[in-house]
């Protein structure tokens, strides 16, 4: 079987006898080099490239301490590590060296032993290093790797579901339009079982094609830019308040006072316009609506909510609220595709925040949001 290779090692030191006590101590277990002054050593650790340098402090011309300066300052040797030698007592020194980069010190005269056991230390030290830096360049790699997979993936996905959406606009035109027709000029002809059949399908193709707008809005709301800004939240839930107090005149909305908060102006719109729209929406049947958006804190979080007293929802069912189509009433109940509180969810996130509801059946909801660091 193969010996494993020796670990390099590097002893740049003028005094003969140093130089002999290193020899005979490591010269067996380790590849040993030999320099007798700063420059040689310099030369030699560019040429090996050693695992290890041992560098006495006091030489003629160039020191140990400038000899570890120009070590640390060359790309191609700051990472080796250094163990100083130095006599005994040196306390100066020895926080000198450990300024410019050294690892460890070994005092002179120098105890064998000692000397064999922060030299095996710091060796296994660095192989450690040396194996936890080529394993992380591996994880960084698959990770990248897995980024590029998964952007693609996503981006063909939203291709996919825009292409579906719009190829199905023209059969679905063709649906409503010959649906019309046959209304218009044969309704004398149709019974009206023909005629309840007929306009179900208008209804169900009316309802198609908001379901095909929906999901592209879904798939823009993941494409959308993050440029930040300054936003009046406070600004901004007032004028998406008053365009739906026109749609409820009944419901009375109510803006508390919210913060100016950095974000992207049109997501945050959205979030408004879904939450504050579902909640006039399920308000809509209570003899007095009401609707209430407002800012408070959460275990020293902010926390922006929107409440009604409206429906409500039986909270086992809250893990399905913010997917993709999830109704918790029928639609003849509350008309709608179940997937604006989707496009809240990952506009929320896309923001750095959360989104979360609390509701009783017939007890009125409250949908809560953060945003993350988006917050000045």
């Amino acid at each position: 079987m193969d010996r494993p290779p020796q670990a390099k090692i590097l002893a740049i030191d003028d005094a003969a006898a140093n130089l002999q006590v290193l020899g005979a101590t490591l010269d067996h277990d380790y590849d040993l080099e030999i320099a007798t002054s700063g420059d040689e050593g310099l030369r030699l650790a560019r040429k090996s490239a050693p695992d290890l340098i041992l560098l006495d402090v006091m030489m003629p011309g160039m020191d140990g301490f400038e000899t570890c300066r120009r070590l640390k300052a060359d790309p191609m040797l700051q990472d080796i590590p250094v163990i100083f030698l130095t006599a005994l007592g040196e306390l100066e020194s020895e926080a000198r060296g450990l300024g410019l980069g050294a690892a460890d010190y070994i005092t002179k005269p120098i105890n064998v032993d000692i000397a064999l056991l922060r030299i095996r230390n710091l060796l296994e030290r660095e192989r450690l290093r040396k194996e936890v830096e080529v394993h992380r360049d591996h994880l960084e790699e698959l990770v990248d790797e897995r980024t590029v997979e998964l952007k693609r993936a996503v981006k063909e996905l939203e291709s996919f579901s825009y292409s579906i959406s719009h190829d199905l606009r023209a059969p679905l035109r063709a649906i409503n339009g010959f649906s019309e027709i046959l209304r218009d000029a044969e309704k004398d002809k149709l019974s009206e079982d023909g005629k309840q059949m007929l306009e179900r399908i208008a209804r169900s193709a009316v309802r198609l094609a908001q379901m095909i707008d929906d999901i592209l809005e879904y798939s823009r709301s993941g494409r959308q830019s993050l440029k930040t800004s300054s936003v009046d939240l406070h600004a901004l839930a007032k004028k998406v308040a008053a365009d739906f107090r026109e749609e409820y005149p009944r419901t009375a909305i109510r803006v508390g006072e919210l913060p100016v908060v950095v974000g992207v102006p049109t997501m945050l719109t959205q979030v408004l316009q879904n939450l504050i729209g579902n909640a006039c929406k399920f308000s809509a049947r209570q003899g007095s609506p009401q609707v209430e958006i407002g800012a408070c804190e959460i275990d020293g979080e902010q926390v922006f909510f929107v409440r009604d007293n409206g429906a409500g929802f039986d909270m086992q069912y809250a893990d399905r609220l913010f997917g993709m189509f999830q109704r918790m009433h029928t639609d003849s109940q509350y008309p709608g595709t179940g997937i604006g509180l989707a496009i809240v969810k990952r506009l929320v996130e896309r923001l750095e925040g959360r989104v979360w509801a609390e509701s009783e059946p017939d007890k009125g909801a409250t949908f809560y949001f953060t945003l993350g660091s988006a917050i000045p």
